[in-house]
Parts: structure tokens; C-alpha cells; sequence
């Protein structure tokens, strides 16, 4: 079971791995950003699933090649109301990377990724990756890469079988101060059956999976 802390409202996973985690896949999910006057729009790329289970080679590999052919793309359900979403439908680990055209990165002393409840042992760690690609647990300033891994879920309508999560980031102002920004999509944001079970790919036409702010 992992231990979950709860600070000013955000729970997060302590760095720990579960021992008997094994993954069907890895998830890689691209963050972008730009601004047009008083209008901020952040995109989620749909999800790149790739075939290797081991997070450390993965990450590795990652940063030899920073776009990695994935076997097959999943794309955001239709029929889920919410901007962001993430569709994982079997134990994997999910791998955000942050458009590197933008001057932001995921915030400094801190967990990159916190949850919006405490969803008991269906998800475990948060890890910022260095740039050797190896998972670190001290939040160091410029990280770029970011991860955590699902190990299940149950089905709809179990209120729990989408769960929400923030993705905590710096952007750099023109004054050149760091303000922290927060990404809030769902994971996984597809209903369905629970898991783990076998692998099922999503055929559904994909919608904008973007969330554009005036301010």
C-alpha cells in the first residue's frame, strides 16, 4: 500500500516503486503551449503507447531520440466531457515531456505531479528525470521530463475509475520570474472495463485535447 501525503490540498505519491509493478506498456504524452495576447492555450498530445515495460531504458532511449515511433496512438474519448485526458486501459507508466520551444519546466522542490484525491494504491510515484534520464527524487530546477505509473483501476461507474491529477509547472515571464501554472487533466479520462486486464486499443475519432484560457 502507498503511503500518500495530503499538503495544501495536493496528494501526492511518495517516491517508492511498487515491487511487484510490471507494465503492459509505457505511456508518452506531449505537453505544448503558446500564447497569443490574453489567450493561453495548452495542448496534450494523444497518447504515444511504446511496447517497453522498463522506465529506466525507456527514458534513456528517450533522450537519444526525443520522438520515439510508438507501436499505435490512443486518442481521447468523445464521450468524456473533460479537456485533458489521459486513456490508459492497462498497468502502465506515463511519461510527460514538455515542449522544449517553451520556457517553462516542472516546478522546482516540489512534486511535478499531485492528485486531486487520495486514490489508495492504484498509482504510485512521481518522479522528475534528470538528464541522464534517471528518475530523481529531489525536484531539481529545469526538469523537462516527468513521470508516474497506473497500476489499475476499477470500472464506471465506480467514481474512481477516472481520476484527476495536476501537472505542476514554472513559465518563465518576459521579466524573467518563474510563475507556477497547473495542468489538471484526468487519468484515465476512458471509462470501460477495470484493469489490469488485456490491452485494448481505442478506435475512437479523436477530439481537441486542449484547454485555452483567457486572461
Amino acid at each position: 500500500m502507498s503511503e500518500n501525503c495530503e499538503i495544501a490540498g495536493e496528494v501526492f505519491y511518495h517516491l517508492e516503486r511498487k515491487a511487484d509493478f510490471v507494465p503492459d506498456y509505457t505511456i508518452l504524452v506531449r505537453l505544448s503551449f503558446f500564447n497569443e495576447g490574453n489567450i493561453w492555450n495548452i495542448n496534450l498530445s494523444d497518447a504515444e503507447i511504446h511496447h517497453e515495460n522498463d522506465i529506466r531504458k525507456f527514458l534513456k532511449n528517450l533522450l537519444k531520440d526525443p520522438h520515439p515511433k510508438p507501436v499505435t496512438i490512443k486518442k481521447p474519448s468523445d464521450e468524456r466531457p473533460r479537456a485533458l485526458g489521459i486513456p490508459v486501459d492497462a498497468p502502465a507508466n506515463v511519461v510527460i515531456v514538455l515542449d522544449t520551444d517553451t520556457a517553462w519546466r516542472f516546478r522546482k522542490g516540489k512534486p511535478a505531479i499531485t492528485a486531486k484525491g487520495d486514490y489508495g494504491d492504484s498509482n504510485w510515484g512521481s518522479w522528475h528525470v534528470d538528464e541522464d534520464g534517471e528518475p530523481v527524487d529531489i525536484f531539481p530546477a529545469g526538469c523537462k521530463i516527468a513521470y508516474f505509473s497506473v497500476a489499475n483501476r476499477p470500472a464506471l461507474p465506480n467514481p474512481h475509475a477516472v481520476q484527476s491529477f495536476n501537472f505542476h509547472l514554472e513559465l518563465q515571464q518576459e521579466d524573467r520570474r518563474w510563475v507556477e501554472i497547473i495542468i489538471d487533466p484526468d487519468v484515465p479520462e476512458v471509462g470501460g472495463e477495470d484493469f489490469p486486464s488485456k490491452l485494448r486499443i481505442l478506435q475512437k475519432a479523436s477530439r481537441p485535447n486542449s484547454v485555452v484560457r483567457v486572461i
